[in-house]
């Protein structure tokens, strides 16, 4: 099965590569930043003492994650694409 992808005769496939956005690096920052006041900026407990900012923060943090790893992976894959077209082209 051939893939869109493949690189052709490595017999790699690679997945395609999201898109490279500093804009998802710099919405990421914002809103961590913004999490972390529910950290910072502690209140007693609500909802019959069970909700705090504590438990706010880690809920908040929670969509950070997938946002900030497709960041990583775009990043890599840039840097690995760099990394090759610097490598001398092998004679076949």
């Amino acid at each position: 099965m051939h893939h869109p992808t493949s690189e052709a005769g490595s017999g790699r496939f690679r997945h395609p590569a999201p898109k490279l956005s500093a804009r998802d690096a710099l919405l990421f920052v914002v809103l961590f930043l913004t999490a972390s006041l529910l950290e910072v900026g502690d209140f007693a407990p609500v909802f019959w003492e069970t909700v705090d900012a504590h438990a706010l923060w880690h809920l908040a943090t929670v969509p950070l994650i997938p946002l900030w790893y497709r960041f990583l992976v775009a990043d890599l894959r840039v840097m690995d694409d760099e990394a090759r077209s610097a490598l001398p082209v092998r004679a076949k």
